[in-house]
């Protein structure tokens, strides 16, 4: 009867901590696939909102600075479904930080062509450049704009022409 239940402590004990280990780890939440927009190299495309997010860019660009200068990265374009203010919301992330959305009607183009081409959930990247310009009216304060470049579209240009 003792070597019984030493065989089961030997056994069972760690038998019970793998499984609850196992059950503690988080899931992961799964991830939507990415592809990559290959734009003409033109950074036409300006993102909304940037000056929300001026601390994520400063730690993006390396913290203030009284220069001013391009930095070229990658971006990612999120589709937002659940934003409350438009459930057709395409979130863009930079190294992982919130930067600015993409305007309403570029968004719901974005949308469309995704559609269209049978991506229901995915998640784009691009290339982008981030900017910024010592705000002289406003102290040290830099001012950030974020330009993606992406392929060309239906969108409008500044003019309002469709292109």
């Amino acid at each position: 009867m003792d070597i019984l239940v030493l065989i089961l402590l030997l056994i069972g004990v760690p038998a019970a901590w793998v499984f609850y280990k196992k059950r503690r780890r988080p899931a992961s939440l799964p991830v939507d696939p990415m592809v990559r927009l290959r734009g003409p190299g033109t950074y036409d495309i300006a993102i909304m909102g940037v000056s929300r997010y001026r601390s994520s860019l400063e730690k993006i660009c390396g913290g203030r600075s009284r220069e001013q200068g391009d930095k070229q990265v990658e971006a990612v374009l999120v589709l937002e479904d659940t934003n409350p203010h438009d459930n057709n919301a395409v979130r863009v992330d930079v190294q992982g930080n919130t930067v600015g959305y993409l305007s309403s009607d570029l968004a719901r183009e974005y949308r469309q062509r995704l559609k269209e081409g049978g991506y229901l959930r995915i998640r784009g990247v691009c290339d982008a450049k981030i900017t910024g310009m010592l705000d002289h009216g406003g102290g040290d304060r830099v001012r950030f704009s974020v330009r993606l470049d992406l392929p060309p579209g239906k969108r409008r240009s500044s003019n309002g022409a469709r292109r």
